[in-house]
């Protein structure tokens, strides 16, 4: 008799709240703590976004071809066919941030610009980006690079120029992406308010007995 007793008594006792409850109460009851740390994280995080140095990117398409001048029409054909082995484009897109391109393209006095070559996918075309401090530089300096490349690279292969076939117009802004940087400070600072939310629930909650 005593037994069953005990056991009643345990199991009418209140018992603590589980973590999901403490949490649910936290947004009814803390929710202005949650909605002030969120729109405070995402100000500060747009604030130093702002204060960022912002980059520009411009972008220049060229093809590598045979030099139609140099040769006969089934020697166009052979060096047509060689591109497809894939090495002269690779070694023609590496050129481009060596410095025998960059110091032709860009002044000592403008070595805040990088330069970089993406070969398309089963094509003979770069893609030729300029990152850079000034959006009309940068494009300035990416549709300079096919003339280089082209005389750098009859120099190296003989048969083969490069032709620009979609010049930069304008670049465009790569950093700070501020529509990101603000996506993440409300993405943290919600998880903070909640998390500083359920902290206060839980201090303030009497212990169970």
């Amino acid at each position: 008799m005593k037994r069953t007793n005990i056991v009643l008594a345990e199991s009418t006792a209140p018992g603590r709240h589980g973590t999901a409850e403490e949490v649910l109460l936290a947004l009814r009851t803390r929710w202005p703590v949650i909605v002030l740390a969120t729109i405070l994280t995402a100000l500060a995080a747009w604030l130093i976004g702002a204060m960022q140095p912002k980059r520009y990117r411009a972008s220049t398409f060229a093809a590598i071809v045979p030099l139609a001048e140099k040769l006969g029409t089934e020697e166009q054909i052979r060096a047509t066919q060689a591109l497809d082995q894939r090495t002269i484009v690779a070694t023609v897109a590496s050129l481009v941030s060596m410095p025998v391109i960059t110091g032709a393209a860009i002044p000592p006095a403008e070595k805040d610009y990088d330069l970089r070559a993406v070969v398309l996918p089963n094509t003979n075309v770069l893609r030729i980006e300029v990152d850079g401090a000034n959006p009309a530089r940068a494009a300035a300096i990416a549709n300079t690079i096919p003339a280089l490349l082209s005389a750098r690279t009859g120099t190296l292969f003989g048969l083969y120029g490069v032709k620009l076939v979609s010049p930069a117009s304008d670049a465009d802004l790569i950093f700070p992406r501020m529509e990101r940087i603000l996506a993440a400070g409300l993405v943290i600072g919600a998880i903070i308010g909640l998390t500083l939310a359920w902290v206060l629930t839980a201090m303030r909650r009497p212990p169970a007995p």
